[in-house]
């Protein structure tokens, strides 16, 4: 998709440097979108939930249950994961020690699809001890032309 065919689509998509970005709904849940473009195609589209719940059960449950829309439409990830950062021992494999780890930033949930040319990836990690849900798709080969690029524009204020 070209920029011009992602605006037709999303016309509230906001232009900003390097893609779009717009403020909707993804799968039930208020959500911030953004759309990156290598060589005026679409190559990543990040969409960050922007639900806020008051446990971080909620917010593993809103992981699993976006799994479980995602294994629908993609079939079984190829990855799925906690990600311990001080290992299980610190907090304890439990659902409250999940959920601690999970808040302190001790631990995210991991999981990744690859399809065709096209990775998706759904996480949840905390940032300022508040959980995040993010689901990220990239074409794994445009991708690293849009970072080649952006590595080249900071190369080049230097």
């Amino acid at each position: 998709m070209s920029e011009d065919e992602v605006k037709l689509v999303y016309p509230e998509a906001q232009a900003v440097e390097q893609g779009m970005w717009l403020a909707g709904e993804t799968a039930g849940h208020k959500s911030l979108t953004a759309f990156g473009f290598g060589d005026h195609r679409l190559s990543f589209v990040a969409i960050q939930l922007q639900t806020t719940r008051p446990t971080v059960a909620q917010y593993i449950e809103d992981h699993r249950s976006l799994k479980a829309l995602l294994v629908q439409k993609y079939g079984p990830p190829m990855y799925d994961t906690v990600r311990w950062r001080e290992g299980k021992s610190f907090l304890g494999d439990s659902p409250d020690g999940l959920s601690t780890a999970l808040r302190m930033g001790y631990a995210s949930l991991e999981t990744q699809w690859i399809t065709g040319e096209t990775m998706i990836r759904l996480d949840c990690e905390a940032k300022d001890f508040t959980p995040k849900i993010s689901i990220t798709y990239a074409s794994m080969r445009l991708a690293s032309k849009m970072v080649e690029r952006q590595n080249q524009a900071k190369a080049d204020d230097l």
